[in-house]
């Protein structure tokens, strides 16, 4: 793992950006912050894994590997270059149009994984992330 670069922190995971051992592009790495995580973290990173790496939805990052470096547990997912949506709306003055716009995309995301009875239990402006052109992805 080189020139990564913390994207967001919770009690539970850390995600950063940058390089990995057998990736040529950037990637997102999402490592549980415990170095002894409990059976129920371990169940849901897994869970997570095995429900993104086969995901065909655009909005949501595929998984690319699980792996465990430095004593932690981490999932290595599809990059995609943007800003946090706290990051975004903070540094953006965006109609009331557009903010709908976003919230609308957000909505549509959200639904198609809810209908592969998939649960996100963190969703939050933090966790999605936006580019230039407005478009989003759900980490």
């Amino acid at each position: 793992m080189q020139n990564l670069q913390k994207i967001y922190e919770s009690n539970n995971s850390t995600i950063y950006k940058g390089k990995y051992d057998d990736f040529d592009n950037d990637i997102i790495i999402k490592q549980l912050n415990a170095e002894y995580p409990t059976e129920e973290q371990i169940t849901q990173f897994n869970n997570e894994y095995e429900f993104t790496k086969n995901l065909k939805i655009v909005g949501v990052n595929k998984a690319l590997k699980k792996d465990r470096k430095n004593n932690k547990n981490i999932l290595v997912l599809e990059h995609f270059e943007g800003q946090t949506l706290k990051e975004f709306i903070g540094k953006n003055k965006l109609s009331t149009k557009e903010l709908i716009n976003i919230a609308c995309d957000i909505s549509q995301v959200i639904g198609e994984i809810h209908q592969q009875n998939i649960i996100h239990k963190d969703i939050n402006s933090n966790n999605i992330l936006i580019n230039d052109k407005n478009e989003i992805r759900i980490i």
